[in-house]
């Protein structure tokens, strides 16, 4: 058992599974430190991949920090979490797991690449949720390497929301290349129309940073941003996918619903952004874009699903 910044956890290993019991939301800082100086061996063809999972039981929203969630997303307050805020969180545990010291890879420089989630039923806000991260599948494709990891959250033994995150490390990882089963479910849209014309804020970054406890340095500093090879800071995918979802105004929140997104390019600070959409049927499709780019940032599509369904 660890102390760090009163918060308790406990290591388990079962077989070959590393197994993170916390007893609460664990402090970023301590996490962080372990990321900056800590060694990765790096991962080869051949290498197995750690079967690494977190669990925390019995925890209960911050409300302040959903309702600074919902201010800056440009939410409306319906009394439910907004799709979204599972993963946001969640986040703390996501990077437990990625600093845990048989995890292989460098997390500078990783890219969040994809996500698709499944909202089974909407959650009310003062719900108390149990929650289990774990790493899923990796593959080596031509851009680098591609890992999943999974999130389930449960409310009274229920399955209420579930998750599929990639991240993708750039790099040469070896030759024999896969193609990512959920790689090309969604592409930019056509036919749209624009319901949303604004500005990146300034400090959004920042006041993102705080929330989701994503402090990326290309997030915070424009400094630190040029080191990482882009031309100033940038903002944070989700906080950009949760306002695009919010101006969609969707109806029908108690069916299940689904989200696939895929990240294709940097949120510049400060840059002319738009949301656009096309609707169809049970299918709502969404570009986030940005100015002096002929391509969207964020591709989404959010979709109905039937009772059950799985990713």
């Amino acid at each position: 058992m660890f102390q760090i910044f009163s918060i308790k956890y406990y290591i388990r290993r079962v077989s070959m599974q590393t197994e993170l019991e916390f007893n609460n939301i664990p402090g970023i800082l301590p996490i962080y430190l372990k990321i900056l100086f800590s060694r990765k061996k790096g991962f080869k063809p051949g290498d197995s991949f750690p079967d690494i999972k977190a669990v925390i039981n019995n925890i209960s929203i911050n409300q302040e920090k959903l309702k600074a969630y919902r201010e800056i997303c440009e939410l409306e307050d319906d009394g439910n979490l907004p799709i979204l805020y599972p993963h946001v969180f969640t986040a703390p545990l996501h990077m437990a797991i990625l600093s845990n010291k048989d995890f292989p890879i460098p997390l500078l420089g990783m890219l969040h690449y994809r996500n698709h989630l499944i909202q089974h039923r909407p959650i009310k806000s003062d719900e108390v949720l149990n929650v289990e991260v774990r790493l899923d599948e990796h593959r080596i494709v031509k851009q680098g390497f591609e890992f999943d990891y999974l999130i389930t959250v449960k409310s009274g033994g229920e399955a209420v929301w579930n998750s599929i995150t990639t991240y993708l490390k750039q790099g040469k990882f070896g030759k024999d290349f896969q193609i990512p089963q959920r790689g090309n479910l969604i592409e930019p849209i056509s036919d749209a129309e624009k319901i949303s014309d604004s500005v990146i804020p300034k400090k959004i970054g920042k006041r993102y940073a705080k929330i989701c406890s994503d402090y990326n340095p290309i997030h915070i500093s424009k400094f630190m941003a040029k080191l990482f090879g882009f031309k100033r800071d940038i903002a944070h995918a989700m906080w950009a996918t949760a306002y695009s979802i919010g101006k969609l105004k969707l109806q029908n929140y108690r069916k299940p619903l689904r989200v696939d997104l895929a990240f294709k390019g940097p949120l510049f600070i400060e840059r002319k952004s738009y949301v656009m959409r096309s609707v169809k049927n049970d299918i709502t499709r969404f570009d986030y874009c940005i100015e002096k780019n002929d391509k969207p940032c964020i591709i989404g599509k959010v979709s109905y699903v039937e009772k059950g369904s799985k990713l």
